[in-house]
């Protein structure tokens, strides 16, 4: 107990010693409440925590056996990928086979076509050819058989016009002959029947004269007559020989343009089968040429399908981190306050009250040389110091105004003071006329 409490409170001390044991039971009772209470706190605390503990466990548990089934969907999706596109792999290997194969095949078979072909063509033109000497040579044969039949025929001709000729100048001298022959007969008769009649003389030389005179003129134009006819029989022969002979110049000169005209033909047809030949091989070359590029670019297009490589392993499943937990904090329990001081110790602090005097009289001298004006001394407000001094309540010299020197005077108070001071034990808030609960202020 204070100073000031001892000297403002003499008149309760009793009332205060029911209050404070009446709070000394309180403070036990709220003490075991509050321990109570932070008991429970501090079990469903750890309770709480324990909870949290396992379900983060499960959580974890969970979510890695996600990774888990994750990491495995991914290893079987990875394997089931490159299995497919193994598959592929072989399909398209096995199509890039057939396929080649087949261009080979269609390579050959349009080779040995385009070979055929040419063999075949060749062998056309060799017969061709073979035609074309056959029908030369039954041409030339031909002609070679018509000069000679012209040549044989001219000759037979001739040999019919020679001895048509000589058959005419023998009947023309034979016709001739005779008619001499008669004509001396005649001259004979006629002499023989004169000189059967007989006579002589002038007349019958004349008359004999005259006979052989007729038989001269008669002989004469015998031979005039031969001689013509012979020149006829010569001139018919020569211009028949030149008309035979002109037949058959120009039946071997028809024979020989003929053959000429062949001999031209068989050389053309040689070119132009030389020509076929050489346009037919270099046809050969440009068609083996363009199905070779065929297979090529073929080939080309047959694309050989690449091997398809695995992806990265799956890397391994690295697990949640275990959880770390920061222990329940648990607060001591709140000791129970000691109980209040009974009896003369309860209301009496001498060494408190003496400390309270020294602090009492140093403010009061400090107050009122501070308040007094002109080295005065200022009684009320050098009390009022001391008081704050003691009490720690700033501004206690200002309730009193002016110059006043009565604590409580015209400063309008109200005769209260609001005193806060340090306790033996515990802080300490006293109001005049107020309780005390250090519950409120511990």
């Amino acid at each position: 107990m204070s100073f000031l409490g001892s000297i403002f409170g003499g008149s309760k001390r009793e009332a205060e010693r029911k209050s404070r044991q009446a709070q000394d039971k309180a403070n036990r009772k709220a003490v075991r409440e509050f321990n109570g209470i932070q008991q429970l706190q501090t079990a469903y605390a750890k309770e709480s925590l324990e909870f949290k503990k396992r379900n983060d466990e499960t959580i974890r548990n969970y979510q890695n056996q996600q990774l888990y089934d994750q990491r495995d969907f991914a290893v079987e999706q990875r394997d089931y990928e490159f299995e497919q596109a193994m598959r592929v792999y072989d399909t398209q290997t096995q199509r890039y086979t057939d396929q080649k194969d087949f261009n080979e095949i269609a390579f050959d078979q349009a080779m040995r076509q385009q070979s055929r072909y040419t063999h075949e063509t060749l062998v056309g033109m060799e017969f061709d050819k073979a035609q074309t000497f056959l029908n030369f040579s039954a041409a030339s044969a031909g002609l070679n058989l018509k000069k000679a039949g012209a040549k044989a025929g001219a000759d037979i001709q001739l040999g019919r016009l020679r001895e048509t000729s000589y058959q005419a100048l023998d009947v023309a001298k034979t016709q001739t002959a005779f008619g001499k022959r008669q004509a001396n007969i005649e001259s004979l008769k006629a002499g023989g029947q004169l000189s059967a009649r007989g006579g002589a003389g002038v007349s019958v030389g004349k008359a004999q004269q005259g006979i052989k005179a007729e038989l001269g003129a008669t002989k004469a134009q015998m031979s005039k007559q031969l001689v013509q006819q012979q020149r006829k029989v010569a001139a018919d022969m020569f211009f028949n020989q030149r008309d035979i002979v002109n037949q058959l110049l120009t039946t071997e000169a028809s024979a020989d343009l003929e053959l000429s005209k062949l001999n031209y033909q068989l050389d053309l047809d040689q070119a132009k089968m030389d020509i076929s030949r050489d346009n037919l091989m270099a046809n050969d070359k440009l068609v083996r040429d363009r199905i070779a590029l065929q297979r090529k670019q073929a080939d080309l297009n047959n694309i050989q399908p690449l091997k398809p490589e695995e992806t990265p392993e799956i890397p391994p499943v690295r697990e949640l981190p275990v959880l770390e937990y920061q222990p329940v904090f648990e607060p001591p329990d709140r000791e129970t306050p000691a109980p209040l001081p009974k009896g003369p110790q309860a209301y009496t602090d001498w060494g408190g009250i003496a400390s309270d005097v020294l602090t009492l009289a140093g403010g009061v001298l400090t107050g009122g040389l501070g308040a007094g004006a002109g080295g005065t001394f200022h009684w009320g407000k050098g009390l009022l110091g001391g008081l704050g001094a003691v009490t720690g309540v700033a501004g206690l010299p200002n309730l009193i105004p002016g110059n006043s020197n009565v604590i409580g005077g015209s400063s309008g108070g109200n005769g209260f003071l609001n005193i806060t001071g340090p306790g033996a034990n515990f802080n300490q808030a006293v109001t005049l006329g107020s309780s005390y609960n250090p519950l409120l202020n511990n």
